[in-house]
């Protein structure tokens, strides 16, 4: 995650597999985020991006397509393509 700013600043690191979005969250767009062998999430709160609809301020391709950009809020989610 990156906090927006000049320079932008990078906040947070996640690795995983990116599942397809879901609506089970409701009210937001949902994309599990699964750890290299994990099946089941452990917890309450799934791993993952949550994307509020209200707080959604565009998203862009970066790097020839390599990255999605996610803007919500304040906040800027990176999501990369290995």
């Amino acid at each position: 995650m990156i906090d927006r700013g000049d320079p932008e600043t990078l906040v947070a690191v996640f690795r995983g597999h990116l599942a397809p979005a879901t609506h089970d969250k409701h009210p937001t767009v949902f994309w599990p985020v699964r750890s290299p062998g994990e099946t089941e999430p452990r917890d309450t709160e799934e791993s993952g991006i949550y994307l509020y609809p209200d707080r959604f301020g565009g998203s862009a391709a970066r790097a020839g397509g390599t990255i999605l950009v996610i803007a919500q809020g304040s906040v800027l989610i990176n999501v990369r393509a290995d």
